[in-house]
């Protein structure tokens, strides 16, 4: 059966299989805590027919990428900051078990080292997440910005066209079209001098 990281991933983001199980049905992933306890083991994996989605579902849900989730050797998380803490996570957690056992001081000091690096990684990681994250909700406002500024041109255009009389609405028309033909000409020009 196949190796893979749901369970590193899944207790990263303190989800039980439960949780987990919930989410994969909202992404129309019908699977039960006992299915979804065998694939994180590698003891069985989803029939081929669901495969696909449920591994992409995955990804999603941990924002990661199906390689790295599958375990492929040479695989790397993708590039957002929040699939490297699970990373970080795992690494401080071998690093405790092994300060749990008794080891000679050079190599207890190359260990507690490692360790507090980890934890300003760790740290690092969390602040850079938290940038991303707001980095996202600063593009989504500006999109809806974007839409509203749009939709607010169409809603003045047509009150303006309401408003006009059959002649006017003519003689309107007539010098939007030459100022159209004018940007385009300029548009032309600049294009031609770069």
């Amino acid at each position: 059966m196949a190796k893979n990281r749901i369970k590193e991933l899944r207790k990263a983001q303190k989800l039980t299989l439960k949780n987990l199980v919930e989410l994969l049905a909202e992404k129309g992933i019908k699977v039960n805590e006992s299915q979804l306890s065998k694939f994180e083991k590698g003891t069985s994996s989803p029939r081929s027919k669901m495969a696909d989605d449920f591994w992409s579902a995955l990804a999603e849900i941990f924002d990661t990428n199906i390689p790295y989730l599958l375990e492929i050797p040479n695989s790397k998380p993708s590039r957002n900051p929040s699939s490297f803490l699970p990373i970080i996570n795992n690494e401080l957690n071998e690093i405790e078990e092994l300060l749990l056992g008794t080891y000679p001081p050079d190599e207890l000091n190359d260990l507690l080292e490692r360790q507090e690096n980890l934890f300003e990684l760790r740290k690092y990681t969390t602040q850079a997440i938290i940038a991303f994250n707001e980095a996202v909700k600063k593009h989504k406002e500006v999109e809806e910005l974007k839409d509203y500024v749009k939709n607010a041109h169409e809603l003045v255009a047509v009150e303006l066209v309401s408003r006009l009389s059959e002649n006017n609405l003519d003689t309107w028309m007539s010098v939007g079209l030459a100022l159209l033909n004018t940007q385009d000409s300029e548009n032309e020009i600049k294009n031609n001098e770069e």
